[in-house]
């Protein structure tokens, strides 16, 4: 992340940045499976909200993780992300499928889900 520093926020915090990005939500072999595709990160759980809630601790220590290590702005470039007048635009499905084809291709075709987008921050850079 050379070059790249958090923003700072109102009263010395870091910004955020919000995205909405897609996430999946299918059952297998009894269990529910929350994932969200372009970043290959899932949860699961006995019903749809246990799996989202699982998520939603995944993909906390995903985002802790990446910010702590300085890897965040690098990875989510890997993945199609694009940074631009401090705004983040993340790639849609088709990349995803492009990324991660078998295990995407085979739940968009061969089971059942739902489709539902999830609000997400990270910190803002500069």
């Amino acid at each position: 992340m050379a070059g790249i520093s958090i923003k700072p926020g109102k009263d010395g915090q870091s910004a955020n940045i919000e995205m909405k990005l897609p996430v999946i939500i299918f059952k297998e072999q009894g269990t529910f499976i929350a994932h969200i595709p372009i970043l290959d990160l899932s949860g699961y759980g006995n019903s749809k909200k246990e799996a989202l809630d699982s998520l939603d601790i995944v993909l906390t220590d995903y985002i802790c993780y990446a910010v702590e290590n300085n890897t965040l702005h690098d990875d989510l470039i890997s993945r199609g992300f694009i940074f631009k007048n401090h705004q983040v635009n993340p790639p849609g499905l088709e990349k995803s499928i492009k990324l991660f084809p078998y295990n995407l291709k085979r739940v968009l075709e061969n089971k059942d889900y739902t489709k539902t987008d999830k609000s997400i921050r990270i910190p803002a850079y500069y």
